[in-house]
């Protein structure tokens, strides 16, 4: 069931993001495509059509390993010794264990 929730989430991000280079390179490669470009690595760093795809591989793999890591290392602790009254109190005894310290 992981493995299926986590391809499904990696293809519809990864598509959402091929969506987003097809309009932006329609625009981009007209003439004077750039002037009108709002990305702020392109308006001001002046980074072309290699960086903005630089950029946005190097944020898909950050995303796609920590939602890995998020599916299949993380291990939540479920087994409190204090009961909590409210979500401050549960994070509160989840991280530092005991309540009122958050």
């Amino acid at each position: 069931m992981k493995n299926i929730k986590f391809i499904s989430v990696m293809f519809l991000l990864l598509f959402a993001r091929g969506c987003d280079f097809y309009s932006t390179s329609l625009w981009i490669f007209q003439e004077n495509g750039l002037e009108g470009e709002m990305n702020p690595l392109t308006q001001h760093f002046g980074v072309g059509w290699n960086g903005l795809v630089l950029a946005n591989v190097a944020v898909l793999l950050l995303v796609g390993f920590c939602y890995y890591i998020y599916v299949f290392k993380y291990k939540m602790n479920n087994n409190l010794e204090l009961k909590p009254k409210n979500a401050l109190e549960y994070v509160s005894i989840l991280y530092y264990g005991s309540k009122n310290k958050l």
